[in-house]
């Protein structure tokens, strides 16, 4: 991820609408806020347990510090910051296989992505369309394509994303960073 966009494993850069900028950039200071609220009502809870529990025969008190929750969200924290600052950071990009097409069909598609050339792995035939099997680096896209053309393994594709459907996932936690619409 760079604001200029998402870089794919062959080097194809996704570009991103201001929209999923902003999104991410929202995503990552909505988890720092909601960190260090659970800091907070962890470290009330402690303070309150050994405030309740003083003066009692075999009392401990705990450190807030020591717990091992709260050091969990503090590099929580910590990453999540890094994310904001950085030039680049890992990020995971999902799109569904109507979202990926062919030329052909891709005049249908408003705000799309530069044409990527790729191995067909697998063409599932399903009538009047192609579930095709994409080989792009270690990852295994599935695009929706016309059965207008005879598609067999070793054939090379050329594709284009629908950059209006692309979805943004946290690297770490796997968790949506677009808006809800």
């Amino acid at each position: 991820y760079s604001k200029k966009g998402v870089t794919l494993e062959n080097g194809t850069l996704i570009p991103l609408t201001s929209e999923l900028i902003k999104a991410h950039d929202d995503f990552y200071q909505n988890e720092i806020v909601l960190a260090k609220k659970q800091i907070e009502d962890i470290t009330s809870l402690i303070n309150e347990a050994n405030e309740n529990e003083k003066g009692s025969k075999n009392f401990v008190e705990v450190n807030p510090e020591d717990d091992e929750e709260i050091k969990k969200l503090r590099e929580n924290i910590e990453y999540f910051e890094s994310c904001l600052k950085s030039d680049s950071h890992e990020i995971l990009y999902g799109i569904r296989p109507e979202d990926i097409v062919d030329l052909e069909t891709s005049i249908l598609v408003k705000n799309k992505s530069q044409k990527i050339n790729l191995e067909v792995n697998i063409a599932e035939l399903l009538g009047h369309e192609y579930y095709v099997h994409l080989n792009l680096g270690s990852a295994d896209l599935i695009a929706k394509v016309n059965a207008d053309k005879n598609l067999k393994a070793k054939d090379m594709i050329d594709v284009i994303f629908n950059l209006d459907k692309g979805q943004l996932f946290d690297a770490r936690s796997e968790k949506n960073i677009n808006p809800v619409k």
